[in-house]
Order: C-alpha cells, then structure tokens, then sequence
C-alpha cells in the first residue's frame, strides 16, 4: 500500500484535497469516481516530497543565462515525455528554476497555458528570452503531436551553440589576461616610476636623449589626466555600447567584426554554423524552408548575416535554389553552398545541412586553436617592443651618467 494525495471536484465544482492509501493511482481513481468526484490529480506523496525537498523558492541569481535555457528546455521535454500534462510540468519546472527571472517568466508562462494559450503563444510573448527559433520548433511540437521531440532536439542544438561560445570565450581569455595586466603594468610604470627617475636625472644635471625626454612628457600628461581619460573612457564605452544597441549601430559594428583581421574569419565561420545547425534542426522539425529562412534571418546573432540569409530568403520565394543566392553574399564560405547545392539536388537538404554544420564546427575549432597559437606570439612581440622602449629611455641617461663619471 501507498499513500497518496489528490485533488477532486464534487458535482458542484467544490474542490477537495486529501490523501488517502490505495494499491495503486488507478485504485485511488476509482475509489473517488464511486464517491462522485471528478480527479483532477493523483500523486504519491514520496514523489511530491522529493521535487518539494529540492530547490522550491531558492533563487541563484537574477539573470537569465544560456544555460538555465538548457536546463529549462531539457527538464520540460523530459517531464512531457513522461507524460505529466503541460501545465502540471511547469509547475513543477518553477521549483527547479534557480534563476528568479526564468522563474518570473515560467510563472508568466504557466498562467498563459492555464487561461488556455498554447506553449508556442506564451512563449512568443517573451522574445527576449526565447528566440524564434523556440517558438518555430515548439509551435512545429505541438502541431504533430511530437513536443518532447521537438524539445529534445532544441536542448541539443542549444547545448551545441553553448560548447561553441564556451570555446570562443576560452580563447580569448588569455590574451585579455595579458592584456590587462601589460596595461596596469605599465600605467604602475608611468605613474610611480618615471617620476622617481625623472627626479634622479634632474639632481645630477644630465642632458637627457629625446627618447627619454618623450617618456617623461608622457608620464606627466598620464598623471595628470589619469582621472579624466578614465573618465571619458567610460564615458565613450557607455556611449558606444548604447549606439550599439540601435539598429544603424549593431550594423556598423557586425560589418566590422566581419572585416577584422583575424577575429573577421572567427566572426564568419561562426555566422556558418549557426546557420547550418539552426537551418538543419527547423527543416528536420518539419518547418517550410520559407519560415525557416525567416527565423534564422530574424535570430542570427550577426545583423550583416541575417541580412544576407533574408535576402537569400526572397531569391527562395521566387523559386531560386538555396545555394545559389547563398554564394553571393560574400558571407558564407563557397564549399558551403557547393555542399547545399548536392543537398538539394538529391533531395536530402536538412541531411546536407547537418552535415556542413558538422564540418564548421570542425572547422571552427582548427581555426580556435590556431588562433590561440597566433595570438601569443602577436603579444609577446609587442609586449617586448613596449618594454625595450621603457628600458631604452630609462637607461640611455644613465649610461651617460655612467661615462661622464669615469
């Protein structure tokens, strides 16, 4: 025997809550029904009292990162897998949620499917947090009757898209390590001891070269501007961050990061697998190529890539191929479209696709650990031509000092 707790409703729409023993839920069920209830839900109390027991009304943190996503998409196709009805499922996703503005949300999100919207509705009235390519996938969920699925195959790609950002992230890490510490190195330099030996060289009265001269003109203007330049450096990185954020700016700058040397390739390769695997994963979903197109224009994290996609999008609608407009945008690398063009030749298109989002994934990361390799030596050798200027400046005076003592 079991204990279990449930909730019915009498004839005259009272409800009523209790626990009771039985051999089993349908035992339970039956028992109720004979008394003239209506079951709403039947749960064994040991079950309740491990998801109570976890993390109900503990919240982390604020924000709403890329991983909560992950763990949100991947317990929400689980649960529906295991058929626990939606509603029931989010309810027990709020005590799980470790980020109060998920949290916010899924309440936000439960209330919707309880008034009786669709997952894809509710979801869509937050796109800051789920993007298109979320509610494209659910909507296709819940239409063939295949959510956990669909779900699924979303926590995958979003768990892809992740590990990919995790090891763009990674190489950059230590370059911006040795960045920072060569510039508070050197402004310790400029700030504390310059002064010292521009007070040494003025006691002994010694003609100092133009190097050193230089050196200390900076060192002054730097201490007595610190306070302003760091002023109107975050008065500019405010100011670019908020002309960033508008349309015309987002453009400029995704233009840029394209064109840079280097990183432009990095920015490039991976506009191409985002929209490869995103592309793969929608048409795989059953998504038309038209409204896939559509969400991967209107989701790239690139504006200058998502303008291309829209555009190979209306050469689509008027009866194009897919590789054909996508080789002339000059973004996408020309394998890729060769690659698609067999795909759609054949017939295997979403196939193809998963196929070049594994070869730029592999790709990408070659070209990750190449960067990482560049990248030391481009620092080292400016890190040594800032020194051996400090060290010239400073020691050219004391060599003449030197030699004018013997």
């Amino acid at each position: 025997m079991a204990k279990y707790s449930y909730i019915a409703k009498d004839k005259f729409g009272k409800t009523e809550k209790g626990a009771s023993e039985a051999r089993s839920k349908e035992d339970l069920v039956v028992s109720l029904q004979a008394r003239g209830l209506i079951v709403v839900s039947v749960e064994e109390e040991y079950k309740q009292a491990a998801v109570s027991s976890g993390l109900k009304g503990i919240r982390y943190h604020y924000g709403i990162k890329l991983d909560d996503l992950i763990i949100y998409a991947r317990q929400l196709s689980t649960l529906v897998g295991a058929g626990v009805p939606l509603l029931r499922a989010l309810e027990l996703l709020s005590r799980q949620i470790s980020s109060r503005g998920l949290y916010k949300i899924n309440e936000q999100i439960k209330a919707d499917v309880e008034a009786g919207k669709t997952l894809k509705d509710a979801l869509a009235k937050h796109p800051k947090v789920f993007s298109r390519l979320w509610v494209y996938l659910v909507e296709t969920g819940e239409l063939s009757g295949n959510l956990p699925e669909t779900l699924r195959a979303l926590t995958a790609h979003l768990e892809s898209a992740a590990s990919l950002r995790s090891k763009v992230k990674s190489a950059m890490v230590y370059p911006s390590i040795v960045a920072t510490v060569a510039v508070l190195v050197i402004a310790g330099f400029m700030m504390y001891f310059v002064p010292m030996f521009e007070k040494v060289f003025k006691e002994t009265a010694v003609n100092l070269p133009p190097i050193t001269k230089f050196l200390i003109d900076m060192s002054n203007a730097f201490k007595s501007f610190f306070f302003i330049g760091v002023g109107i450096f975050i008065v500019l990185v405010v100011a670019f961050r908020a002309y960033a954020n508008t349309q015309k700016g987002r453009l400029q700058v995704d233009s840029v990061k394209l064109k840079l040397p280097i990183f432009g390739m990095l920015s490039r390769m991976q506009a191409e697998e985002e929209f490869s695997s995103g592309l793969s994963l929608l048409l795989k979903s059953g998504v038309p190529i038209l409204h896939a197109l559509e969400v991967m224009a209107k989701s790239s994290s690139n504006t200058i890539a998502g303008e291309a996609i829209d555009s190979t999008r209306d050469s689509v609608r008027e009866g194009k191929p897919l590789s054909e407009p996508l080789s002339k945008t000059g973004i996408f690398d020309p394998i890729i479209s060769q690659m698609i063009a067999v795909g759609e030749e054949t017939g295997e298109l979403p196939t193809m696709l998963e196929k070049v989002s594994v070869f730029t994934k592999e790709r990408l990361d070659t070209y990750i650990g190449r960067l990482t390799t560049m990248i030391e030596p481009i620092i080292i050798v400016g890190l040594a031509v800032v020194v051996g200027f400090l060290a010239i400046a400073i020691y050219m005076p004391i060599f003449q000092m030197i030699g004018q003592s013997r």
